[in-house]
C-alpha cells in the first residue's frame, strides 16, 4: 500500500477524483503508471467513518489500523467524534 499522500499525489497528477463503491463503501481510484493501468482502493475518511458506524451497530470495543502512517488524516477527527464527541 501507499501512503495517503501518493493517492493525493495521484490525483493532482492524473485529475483523477477518486471513486466511491456504494456497495463495498471503498473508495478507490485508476491511473497509469508506466504504461499499465491499475485501479487502487484508498481508505480514505469516508472509508473509515463507513467501518466506523460497524463499530456502533455492533457495539464493538475499538478498532485497529494496519499500518500507521500511511492513512488520510483526517480519520483522526472522525475516530475522536465517535469516541468522545466533538473535539
Amino acid at each position: 500500500t501507499f501512503p495517503h499522500a501518493t493517492y493525493t499525489s495521484l490525483q493532482a497528477q492524473t485529475q483523477n477524483p477518486l471513486q466511491w463503491d456504494p456497495i463495498a463503501k471503498e473508495s478507490w481510484m485508476d491511473f497509469t503508471f508506466a504504461h499499465r493501468r491499475y485501479k487502487a482502493y484508498v481508505g480514505d475518511v469516508r472509508t473509515v467513518a463507513a467501518r466506523m458506524e460497524l463499530l456502533k451497530k455492533y457495539s464493538f470495543a475499538g478498532v485497529a489500523f494496519w499500518v500507521l502512517g500511511r492513512e488520510d488524516p483526517k480519520i483522526y477527527e472522525q475516530s475522536y467524534n465517535l469516541f468522545l464527541g466533538d473535539p
